[in-house]
């Protein structure tokens, strides 16, 4: 995948989910002058961004550190808390503007909602970052979100990107 060349003075991109290691890799060596090129993430159940990367401290691939107000776990397949560094798992967060629960669908909201935490369905890992601080890598779909006919479909966002006229592929 390679990006056309765009002229600018002064950029600042942030890169969803899907892929965005490569997407990232692609930005940066195509439009050299990114001033900032971060990867923050939100979903509509947490109604807010609840990871996302300061100013002064982007780490290449991070999702960032959580945002005030937001907790984080990284839950193993078997639901218990990992506490290390570089250990993967389940990304569950709680946030005071996430929403309470999917209406007239009790079945997804006891699957996605427990306790106050919200199920992610990415797999993250947290590093200590250069600076010192904490970040957040998503690695990985746990659960997919995008649904086509009742299965699910991962090449969504290559599709999307082939959509793009500045992302050749």
């Amino acid at each position: 995948m390679a990006l056309k060349r765009h002229k600018t003075s002064k950029v600042d991109i942030r890169v969803g989910r899907s892929d965005k290691v490569s997407v990232c890799s692609a930005i940066y060596h195509w439009i050299p002058d990114i001033k900032r090129l971060t990867s923050p993430v939100g979903m509509t159940e947490t109604s807010t961004v609840v990871l996302s990367s300061a100013a002064d401290d982007i780490w290449f691939g991070s999702s960032g550190s959580i945002f005030p107000a937001v907790e984080i776990k990284i839950m193993s397949i078997e639901g218990t808390e990992i506490t290390g560094y570089d250990q993967p798992g389940e990304l569950v967060v709680k946030s005071p503007s996430a929403v309470l629960g999917y209406l007239n669908n009790p079945k997804a909201t006891r699957e996605t909602f427990q306790d106050g935490w919200v199920r992610t369905g990415d797999e993250a890992v947290v590093r200590v970052g250069p600076k010192g601080t904490e970040h957040v890598f998503i690695v990985d779909r746990i659960k997919e979100l995008i649904k086509v006919k009742v299965c699910c479909d991962k090449s969504l966002p290559s599709l999307v990107c082939r959509a793009n006229p500045l992302i050749q592929l």
